[in-house]
């Protein structure tokens, strides 16, 4: 079964340059998991991944400053996957309107683990 926490949305300071770590810019987060088929079973909570751990986690690791967002992608998906029964994670970490010099809508990174 896969499971899914998207378009978790962020402002953080992440960047190589000095401007990028004072203001900030705006980061979305993609989350999917892969969990036993048999999760959720019972309709009980307990029987799943909760999904507000997930929030709580990537947002703890966005508010950690790093100068790439490969960086923060992969501490998500090593935190993430600690939780008991999350046997596969893929993290998409996307950065809009990068200081790159030109009209650029975002970037991105995906891994998984």
């Amino acid at each position: 079964m896969e499971i899914s926490v998207e378009g978790i949305e962020l402002w953080c300071h992440h960047g190589v340059y000095d401007e990028e770590k004072l203001i900030g810019g705006k980061y979305t987060v993609d989350v999917k998991l892969k969990v036993a088929d048999t999760s959720g079973e019972g309709d009980k909570i307990e029987n799943t991944v909760n999904y507000e751990e997930v929030y709580r986690i990537v947002r703890q690791e966005m508010e950690i400053r790093s100068k790439l967002i490969e960086d923060a992608a992969r501490r998500i998906a090593e935190k993430i996957k600690s939780i008991e029964g999350v046997e596969e994670t893929e993290i998409t970490v996307h950065k809009y309107n990068p200081a790159m010099g030109g009209k650029i809508w975002r970037t991105g990174v995906k891994i998984k683990l």
